[in-house]
């Protein structure tokens, strides 16, 4: 999975997640197995100076053989996508303090490949039938826990540098309620934060709380994609008080452990099947998701993923930037949105200053975020992206006027603008420019 990574104020990125699968059994390891090819693909990104989130992403078959129950072992494969408890933990460690030490470079040895800045260890563990386990149980939720922590201990034996994070939550509820589950959802973060303070009472076992969100017409999520929600969810679990959770939140000045969206997104697809969308709605959420990132202090955001897939049954086949590589791939509208999102929103030293308030609309139902920026010896500028969130006619009134105005695309729609902006009713975000910030 290569997807374009966005690093909200550490500026515009050059960053991919690559997911890694190993079938082969150590101490030989494949390291380059067909068709992956994972030598060649990070040999092109160390050349391109790219920067790489390695994704430990399912377990090797023989991290599942030990297994005596079918019933086990099915669960430890889950198919395809190799997810849930390995057998041995042990021998699991040692598969990936193998693969940090070939993928990641070491300036001793001239070895690996200096894209490789990152790690996750397994991906979505809350789902259904993997480490979330039947409806969220405890006993599943531990197990991960165990694996994250010793990988995390493992890997800290002989590498300080790299960075290393859960894998994403997909399937959270995103708030702090222990329960178990809702019958659909379930509460998996807010059992696995108790266990790795414990376990880890310095750094909890990860670098970086990592979660996933779609906009997916899901009633705890929202159908509009903003992440306000479960961004909320997840800091209000690290900052609890009884008990608090000293490794992901410093209650005196609540300031919590690093977040990171490592997957977010929408179809181009127009079919109920994909929520109805187009490519110009989702040309609109790349603009509206970086956006959302930026304002919750979300340190990264993934689009996810980069190009369109040849299975077309697949409600993510359309999710792409770009359509299927195939044939040649090529650039969608939503590809020429995420290029002028990220230099706009990733631009050093970004950051987010408010919200804008009804007053500002003359209809309900507009929505837009200000910012500011500093470039190099020339601080404090403005901008402002703003969209329409009902269909109907609404404008937005900024005092100072803008001196610029750009559509989703970057294109100009005025300069040296009146101080009143109508907003497109198809809901396409436009982008605000001032010299002062509003």
């Amino acid at each position: 999975t290569r997807s374009p990574h966005f690093r909200g104020q550490n500026g515009p990125s050059r960053s991919c997640r690559v997911s890694l699968r190993q079938a082969a059994s150590g101490p030989t390891w494949n390291w380059n197995p067909s068709p992956y090819n994972y030598e060649t693909l990070l040999s092109e990104m160390d050349a391109r100076g790219l920067s790489v989130s390695l994704v430990l992403t399912g377990n090797p078959d023989w991290a599942c053989n030990g297994y005596p129950n079918p019933a086990d072992r099915t669960l430890c494969m889950n198919g395809a996508n190799h997810w849930g408890p390995p057998y041995d933990p042990n021998q699991y460690y040692d598969y990936a303090a193998a693969a940090v030490q070939h993928y990641v470079w070491n300036p001793n040895t001239n070895t690996g490949h200096r894209s490789v800045q990152r790690v996750e260890i397994y991906n979505e563990e809350d789902g259904f039938d993997t480490w979330g386990g039947p409806y969220g149980s405890v006993t599943y939720i531990q197990r991960y826990a165990e694996i994250l922590c010793g990988t995390y201990g493992r890997i800290r034996t002989f590498n300080s540098s790299i960075a290393i994070v859960m894998g994403g939550l997909a399937y959270d509820l995103f708030n702090d309620n222990q329960g178990a589950t809702n019958g659909t959802n379930r509460y998996f973060f807010t059992n696995l934060v108790p266990e790795l303070q414990r376990q880890d009472p310095v750094n909890g076992c990860t670098d970086a709380v990592n979660f996933h969100h779609y906009r997916l017409l899901i009633s705890n999520w929202g159908n509009n994609g903003n992440i306000a929600s479960p961004v909320a969810g997840l800091r209000r679990t690290m900052c609890r008080t009884n008990p608090s959770y000293p490794a992901f939140c410093n209650l005196s000045t609540n300031q919590t452990k690093r977040l990171i969206q490592t997957e977010g997104g929408i179809s181009s697809g127009t079919t109920s099947f994909y929520d109805y969308s187009s490519p110009s709605i989702q040309a609109s959420f790349v603009a509206k998701s970086y956006s959302w990132a930026l304002f919750q202090d979300v340190k990264e955001m993934s689009w996810w993923d980069f190009a369109d897939w040849n299975n077309t049954a697949d409600y993510f086949s359309l999710h792409g930037l770009v359509t299927s590589t195939t044939n040649g791939s090529q650039p969608k509208l939503a590809y020429r949105a995420y290029y002028l999102a990220a230099a706009e929103l990733g631009w050093p030293a970004t950051q987010a200053r408010r919200s804008l308030s009804s007053v500002e609309f003359t209809a309900a139902g507009g929505e837009g975020y200000s910012f500011y920026r500093d470039y190099p010896n020339d601080v404090s500028h403005g901008m402002v992206i703003a969209w329409n969130n009902t269909g109907g006619a609404v404008s937005v009134t900024l005092n100072p006027a803008a001196n610029a105005v750009m559509d989703k695309y970057g294109s100009i729609v005025c300069q040296y603008c009146a101080p009143t902006i109508s907003l497109p009713a198809d809901g396409s975000p436009l982008y605000f420019f001032q010299i002062n910030p509003w």
